[in-house]
């Protein structure tokens, strides 16, 4: 099993349901950082929630009104599931 998978989106919903439909591993934790707008923060919300996959225990996830950036981003996984193995 996977401990963390963190994901960051921007936008591309798309693109995001894609990648929530293709994980066929075990992850216990799937954390979903949005760098968007709350409007689509509430549609990935809506998404993920009508819409589980069965490999993933749990869903957490974060809002950010304003870009990140990919560093801060990944930071933002790795600082807050510091515990995680890997």
């Amino acid at each position: 099993m996977i401990p963390l998978l963190g994901i960051t989106t921007c936008n591309q919903f798309e693109v995001f349901c894609q990648l929530i439909n293709s994980i066929n591993y075990p992850v216990k934790i799937l954390s979903v950082l949005v760098n968007s707008s709350l409007e689509y923060f509430d549609k990935i919300r809506e998404y993920v929630h009508t819409n589980p996959n069965s490999f993933v225990g749990k869903v957490d996830l974060a809002f950010s009104e304003q870009n990140l950036g990919c560093s801060s981003s990944w930071n933002f996984h790795i600082k807050n599931y510091s515990d995680a193995e890997y």
